[in-house]
């Protein structure tokens, strides 16, 4: 019996032991969150490395689509869209497409593509034709720009025979209920998204704005007193900060655009997923341009050319092929055809990539093209080619190249290094996606 009592505390501690190791120690706690954070930092770049390439396949599979679409359009038309930078392709070309165009839709075009020595488009008081208007109206690259003109192309055109822009399931559609002083075709024209006869869908991703009220407030090209439907695009070249209202008809505060008036535009563009930059469409015939700037004078402008003296050399920028984002600010860069890797045998330098077919570009994740554009030395009279506007890259080692395919710096400089610096360490070309690259133009880094 006296054994028996003396066991009883023993065998009480023992379970009361038991009891008090069923939790964690410290330690065991600290080798739980080592291991948790050991994997951690194993699997959250593995995670977001294939978020990445996941986004990145998405924007090159879009690519693809508008390939295709590309090559529908020449099936049916006989040749690939013009992107705009060349009015007289742009003429030419839709003559051949539609033979029995009527001129006042080429007229309607030439109206928004046309300014004065003062950035100004004729007047919306007077149906001008700036093809014939004694003057100094110049085509201007940039008034449907290598994005914009995908979009317009792509979407559709109507049936009408002689009206393929303007007539039934046509791209521009008119605003009702004008004002009685508006008279020029492009100040009573809106987008129309009820397009017909489309190569691509572009039901999303148009950068477009629908003016409801029909009020002095509201941005009114042609004093129209019912909703209409614009383009967003060139707002973001007017004062930051200000109302769509306000920013109507204001003129860009700084940069290359600083002289131009943004008027309310029925071109929008077309941006993939999160993308604020659009993807950029460059025509093979018009790659060259992308170094000289090509003067295409009216009858009766003034002998040197208002790209060039109307603001400074910053305003040759305005006459090359290549893509500025209207707010023009370095973070968007610029975008600009690419060289590729193959010696061009009848000349200096490398053939262009895509040398017979087109090129589309798009900024890629980080919104930038990157490329850099300087004002360049061009002679407006002699068309001198001396001095090129900035370098282009080769594909796919991301070298430079001069106006004459030359590498820069015999070379030093490489995979899409910028030449100026301007960005930096960053090297935002590297992220772009385009139609001959395999993903990004980094994943094609020999």
């Amino acid at each position: 019996m006296h054994h028996s009592n003396f066991r009883q505390p023993l065998l009480a501690t023992r379970r009361s032991a038991r009891v008090l190791r069923t939790g964690f120690t410290l330690v065991e706690i600290l080798v739980v969150i080592a291991i948790i954070g050991i994997l951690m930092a194993i699997l959250v770049p593995a995670v977001t490395n294939s978020i990445k390439t996941a986004k990145e396949t998405a924007i090159r599979l879009e690519i693809d689509l508008i390939s295709q679409a590309l090559e529908a359009y020449k099936l049916k038309y006989g040749d690939y869209p013009p992107d705009f930078s060349d009015w007289k392709s742009v003429e030419r070309h839709f003559r051949k497409a539609f033979p029995e165009i009527d001129d006042s839709e080429l007229k309607l075009l030439a109206q928004y593509t046309h300014l004065d020595e003062n950035f100004d488009r004729v007047p919306l008081t007077a149906d001008l034709d700036p093809r014939s208007t004694t003057g100094s109206f110049t085509h201007y690259r940039q008034a449907i720009d290598a994005a914009e003109a995908l979009v317009f192309c792509l979407g559709g055109f109507s049936q009408d025979k002689k009206h393929p822009f303007t007539g039934s399931g046509g791209p521009l559609s008119l605003i009702t209920s004008p004002s009685a002083s508006v008279v020029a075709g492009y100040g009573l024209h809106q987008y129309n998204v009820d397009r017909d006869n489309a190569f691509m869908d572009f039901s999303e991703g148009l950068n477009l704005f629908v003016a409801n009220d029909p009020t002095s407030s509201t941005p009114n090209p042609c004093g129209a007193s019912s909703a209409y439907t614009f383009s967003g695009d060139e707002y973001v070249a007017t004062v930051v900060g200000t109302s769509v209202s306000d920013a109507f008809s204001a003129r860009a505060t700084s940069g290359p655009f600083a002289s131009l008036v943004f008027l309310v535009d029925p071109f929008p563009v077309y941006s993939l997923g999160d993308e604020l930059n659009p993807v950029v469409y460059f025509n093979s015939r018009t790659y060259t341009n992308t170094f000289t700037p090509t003067f295409e004078k009216t009858p009766g402008a003034s002998s040197t050319d208002w790209l060039v003296n109307g603001g400074g050399t910053d305003n040759r920028w305005h006459a090359l092929n290549i893509y500025m984002h209207p707010a023009s600010s370095a973070e968007f860069g610029v975008a600009r055809p690419y060289l590729s890797s193959q010696a061009d045998t009848n000349g200096v330098g490398f053939l262009w990539a895509e040398r017979s077919r087109f090129q589309l570009i798009s900024a890629g994740l980080d919104q930038s093209y990157g490329g850099v554009v300087l004002a360049g030395v061009v002679d407006p009279v002699t068309a001198s080619t001396a001095g090129a506007a900035g370098t282009v890259n080769v594909f796919a080692t991301g070298q430079s190249a001069n106006a004459l395919g030359t590498l820069s710096g015999s070379g030093a400089v490489d995979k899409y290094e910028e030449t100026t610096g301007v960005y930096g360490s960053v090297k935002p070309q590297l992220d772009n996606i385009t139609n001959f690259s395999t993903r990004t133009l980094e994943s094609d880094l020999p």
